[in-house]
This record gives structure tokens, C-alpha cells and sequence, in this order.
């Protein structure tokens, strides 16, 4: 017994050393660029659909073939373009039953796989490698493209996509309006003044990557948490919320959605987002789904129940007068 209480006092020692160290690592800011934009809009609906088609062939050989990039095309330049862009870990079949709703209203809709994801191991490891940076470059790419396929653009992303939705927000003013559902600046059930930390400390540690036996009925996506995928998307989020203290988003029209049942992210940053905002003169709409609803964090995900989707669905197509 002695011998049991020992062991147990040391390990308490090593786990309060390995906290303090966490905590200490996530105290030292990590440096970035802000992630500015570097903006080449396409002219064209021809120039624009050839690149999402080159996409495409290049995707064949390397994703997995339910996670490849979706492109709901009619073939000319529309009034209305839609940008979907999925969330961490997931891909764009996330996405696809909205897609197909909007395109059925004679819209053109892309929806692109984001770097590192959809890959044919559909191993949550794969997204060691992703950077802000490399999300920073796509988002630029989806409204580039988005700028030739029809005159007015709405993007909407969920979760991870949502952080890049609202980067977008900030920084691309050929983008007229944005939707936020979900987004993910910090992790749910957690102070958020311990977010930054956490972020920080992420980034500068090698990734911490949890794998989970895929899910027969969801085999589009990684399986688990991803330590470095989350500090990315968080590293972009925080960056976009210092920004908009200081100057007002390029997009003006915004509508960001959120549930009280939500487990994966903090809603408090969304209202705080929402604020800066507004108070920059941005016409934001929130809405919060009722924790009785039981809206996940995978609101619009084909696995989640139609009716929970259909709530979610009702709520953007009633703020787009769709």
C-alpha cells in the first residue's frame, strides 16, 4: 500500500510539472502576420469553373472519393454565387444537401475541400502539416473563384469553415454577405482566457492527434481530434476578432448561428465577435438554437437528423430571402 501511494504521489508530481510546462509554453505568444489577404479575383465564368474542374483531376488520384470538392455548376455566370466551406476534420459532403438546395434555385455553389483533408487514409495525423497560412491561401482561393461564377457572393461555413467564413468577413470586400454557423475561436467548457494559451501551446508542441476507429455511416471524414487542427483554426479566428477591434469588416452583412446544446466550441466568442462587429458598423443577425432543440455542432451533417438540419436550414434560407 505504501508502495501504491507513492507511485501516486509521484505521478501527481509529473502531471502538475507537465500542466505548469503546458501552461508556461502557452503563455509566449506565437508570432504571425495577421494572415492578410492576397486577392486575385477571376473575371470569368469560363476562367473560374476551369480551375474548380482542375481541382478536381487533381483531387482523383489522392482523396478519398466521398471527400472530394463538390461543384454545383449550371453552366453560365449566375446572379447569386454560394461558397460553402466545411468544418475541420469533415469535408465537403458536409455541405452537399445544402449545395444541391441552392443550386436547385439556380445558383452556382462550390464547395472545395480544404488543405489536408479528404485524403485517401482518412487519418486524423494528416492534418499535422496544416498552417493558418495554408487555410489563409484557400479562403482567398474559394472567393477568387467564387468572383467569376456569378455577381454577388455568399460565403457560409461551419465550425473550422466558420473561422475562415469570418476571415473572409474581414477581408474580402468582393464578398457581399457571410454566414457564421457554429464557428469555431475557442473550445467549449472552457475559460476562454485560457484559449489563447491553449492555442499557443499547441502550435508550438508537436501535434497531439487522437485517432478513433472510423465510423462506417460517416466515411467522408477523420475520425478523432486533431491538437494542431484546432490551434490552426483558432490561430485564424483570434486573429480575425483582434482585427476587427480596430477596423470594420469588408463584408457588411452577416448572420451568425449558434446552439445552447453545442459541445465543440465556445459560443461566448461568437457573441464576441458579433459585437466588434457591430460596433464597427456591420449589420450582424444572431440567432441561438434552444438547448431543447438539441442542434450538435454538426447541425447540417447528412448523419444528424432531418428535422435538427431542416431547423438549421429555415433560419439561413429566411435571412437570404431564399
Amino acid at each position: 500500500m505504501e508502495i501504491v501511494k507513492k507511485i501516486a504521489k509521484w505521478l501527481g508530481i509529473l502531471l502538475l510539472v507537465l500542466v505548469t510546462a503546458f501552461l508556461l509554453i502557452g503563455l509566449i505568444p506565437v508570432p504571425n502576420d495577421g494572415y492578410p489577404s492576397s486577392p486575385e479575383p477571376m473575371g470569368s465564368y469560363e476562367a473560374s469553373a476551369s480551375r474548380v474542374n482542375a481541382i478536381l483531376e487533381e483531387e482523383m488520384p489522392i482523396t478519398n472519393e466521398t471527400s472530394r470538392s463538390i461543384f454545383f455548376d449550371t453552366g453560365e455566370r449566375t446572379d447569386e454565387v454560394y461558397v460553402l466551406i466545411h468544418g475541420l476534420t469533415n469535408a465537403p459532403k458536409e455541405f452537399a444537401e445544402l449545395g444541391g438546395l441552392l443550386h436547385d434555385r439556380g445558383h452556382n455553389v462550390i464547395i472545395l475541400r480544404m488543405p489536408y483533408h479528404g485524403l485517401k487514409g482518412l487519418d486524423i495525423k494528416e492534418l499535422d502539416p496544416l498552417t493558418a497560412d495554408d487555410i489563409r491561401t484557400y479562403a482567398d482561393e474559394v472567393v477568387d473563384i467564387a468572383a467569376g461564377l456569378g455577381e454577388n457572393i455568399t460565403v457560409i461555413g461551419i465550425s473550422g469553415g466558420g473561422a475562415a467564413a469570418a476571415w473572409i468577413a474581414q477581408n474580402r470586400p468582393e464578398v457581399q454577405r457571410v454566414v457564421l454557423l457554429n464557428p469555431f475561436f475557442g473550445l467549449a467548457q472552457m475559460p476562454m482566457f485560457l484559449d489563447p494559451i491553449i492555442m499557443n501551446a499547441l502550435l508550438r508542441l508537436p501535434d497531439l492527434s487522437i485517432s478513433r476507429e472510423p465510423k462506417p455511416n460517416r466515411h467522408w471524414l477523420y475520425s478523432g481530434e486533431s491538437g494542431n487542427g484546432a490551434a490552426v483554426f483558432m490561430s485564424l479566428g483570434q486573429s480575425v476578432l483582434e482585427k476587427a477591434k480596430m477596423e470594420p469588416p469588408e463584408v457588411l452583412e452577416m448572420l451568425i448561428l449558434t446552439s445552447a446544446s453545442d459541445l465543440a466550441v465556445d459560443n461566448d466568442w461568437a457573441d464576441r465577435l458579433a459585437t466588434e462587429w457591430q460596433d464597427q458598423g456591420a449589420r450582424v443577425q444572431t440567432y441561438e438554437f434552444a438547448k431543447d432543440l438539441d442542434i450538435p455542432h454538426a447541425s447540417i451533417d447528412p448523419f444528424t437528423a432531418a428535422q435538427k438540419r431542416q431547423l438549421v436550414y429555415d433560419q439561413i434560407f429566411a435571412w437570404l430571402n431564399e
